[in-house]
């Protein structure tokens, strides 16, 4: 697929894995095609926290009604994952980061930071760079 040969080309691609908007403060199911595609491409996952205040392009919300106030975007990076971690499942995989949302969510928004090593984090960074 072009996603597999774009990763594989050493572009970045952002999936949501829901493939929806979600509720507000909650997560929708899953779906696997994302996982796949970075176990096929053998590329890392890297887990995003967002948090939008006021709330925008949630399921609450028309997609075409705007806060009255400037929204303000917040994206971090808080883990990278390696498909050859879950051996290549990418089942395995999406069950793995869905329950990492679900407890960053259920810890309180924005609040929870899953535990990296030290290697992985700086690797993040230099990704970023």
């Amino acid at each position: 697929s072009t996603a597999i040969e774009r990763l594989r080309d050493g572009f970045d691609i952002l999936v949501f894995p829901e493939g929806t908007r979600s509720p507000p403060n909650g997560l929708g199911p899953f779906q696997r095609g994302a996982f796949e595609i970075a176990c096929r491409a053998d590329v890392p996952v890297v887990l995003l926290l967002s948090s939008c205040k006021p709330s925008a392009l949630t399921k609450d919300r028309a997609f075409w009604d705007h806060p009255d106030q400037v929204a303000v975007l917040s994206i971090r990076p808080t883990l990278l994952l390696e498909p050859r971690d879950f051996g290549m499942d990418s089942r395995a995989l999406m069950f793995h980061v869905e329950e990492v949302y679900t407890q960053a969510i259920r810890a309180g928004s924005g609040s929870a930071e899953p535990t990296w090593s030290r290697a992985k984090k700086s690797s993040i960074e230099s990704r970023a760079r």
